[in-house]
């Protein structure tokens, strides 16, 4: 049983044999074209010309055909790997956000420590500060503030004395 080759490998070359059809092609019509309008011969006499200068240009255009082609080849490959590669980091990072914090974190009600994966939930060293733990998971840095919330519980209002210590 025969091997098929994958779809990408037979579209690969698809445009080199395209470069190599148009140069045939374009070789056969200059010849009929040639031999009809200025020698009045057949197209096959006019297929391999006798002019030197006549079979060195129709080469060169030959060539060119072909030489576009396989630059055209080169690159729609390097626009197919440039798509693939960019996919590829695409999912990598959709994977890396999705994955780095997602799912339940074991987190204490008291003291917003997390508990470390698969660790024993009794012992002291199981239990990782809510700072660390993001810290080593991401790029994420801390800098600590007071909600107003905690501040009025902390503190109290900073602009009326605190008049619970008074008997008015």
């Amino acid at each position: 049983m025969s091997e098929v080759p994958a779809p990408s490998r037979v579209r690969d070359t698809r445009l080199l044999w395209a470069g190599l059809v148009v140069a045939v092609v374009w070789w056969v019509l200059e010849a009929g074209i040639h031999g009809w309008f200025f020698r009045g011969g057949s197209l096959v006499q006019e297929l391999v010309p006798r002019d030197t200068h006549e079979l060195w240009m129709r080469s060169l255009v030959l060539v060119l055909f072909i030489g576009f082609g396989i630059y055209a080849q080169l690159v729609v490959r390097r626009a197919h790997r440039a798509r693939a590669e960019a996919e590829r980091l695409g999912q990598a990072l959709d994977n890396a956000l999705t994955h780095a914090l997602s799912g339940f974190l074991p987190i204490c009600a008291s003291c917003k420590c997390i508990r470390l994966e698969g660790a024993d939930a009794n012992r002291q060293d199981s239990w990782q500060k809510i700072e660390s733990y993001i810290a080593a998971r991401t790029e994420a840095q801390f800098s600590h503030s007071v909600c107003p919330a905690c501040e009025q519980v902390l503190y109290g209002d900073p602009l009326r004395p605190d008049t619970s210590d008074y008997d008015i």
